[in-house]
């Protein structure tokens, strides 16, 4: 059951994401960036590189703050890789080597 709320958030998400939210577009407040190797999460790639502070739950790991730039009331830490945002938990997906992770503090959702 937790596996298919966990799926429908990030679906819903996907779709926000790709309508540009409800009424407006989001903006991107700042942006880290990392070449992939191959064989590690997006998460363990991302903490190897930056200091991160994160939550676990049933339904995934939320990154609250990237190098101490910490998420607000209206603005959140998403990743992408590719330039597509994540369809499944950062902790789950497994990149190809010299794929481009990146992870954005957008508001506007």
């Amino acid at each position: 059951m937790i596996a298919m709320i966990r799926q429908l958030l990030l679906l819903v998400l996907a779709f926000l994401l790709s309508v540009g939210g409800c009424s407006h577009k989001p903006t991107v407040i700042k942006t880290c960036r990392i070449v992939a190797v191959a064989g590690e999460s997006v998460l363990a790639q991302t903490k190897a590189h930056y200091q991160i502070e994160y939550d676990s739950s049933g339904v995934g790991v939320f990154v609250k703050a990237v190098d101490g730039v910490a998420q607000t009331k209206s603005a959140y830490w998403l990743y992408f890789v590719n330039g597509n945002s994540g369809q499944v938990p950062c902790e789950e997906y497994m990149p190809n080597a010299g794929d481009t992770i990146e992870w954005r503090l957008t508001s506007g959702y």
